[in-house]
């Protein structure tokens, strides 16, 4: 007997939709599916594979990211336009 279809497959894990909307890992509580992409993305996200990965996950999955940033304007947005000003929500007012 087939298995029933995944309604999530061609979904993102929740930690990686997390940080490509807010640059925000979730709560260690969350679901553990893609915790491990999802901290690779948030801090790797300068090195060229990581940033390739992420630009093809802006690419197909823009419209669940969009929906899931609530109208604010996406962390993985952010990056792709300007990968060196990310993180300067992240700063506490001092120079890198």
């Amino acid at each position: 007997m087939p298995k029933p279809r995944d309604p999530y497959r061609d979904r993102l894990p929740m930690a990686v939709l997390s940080v490509l909307t807010c640059g925000e890992l979730p709560a260690a509580s969350a679901p553990g599916a893609g915790r491990l992409a999802a901290l690779r993305l948030k801090y790797d996200y300068r090195q060229p594979d990581v940033a390739a990965e992420l630009r093809g996950l802006w690419r197909d999955h823009r419209d669940e990211i969009l929906e899931a940033a609530e109208g604010r304007e996406p962390w993985a947005a952010r990056v792709l336009r300007a990968p060196d000003g990310a993180n300067d929500d992240d700063d506490e007012g001092g120079a890198r």
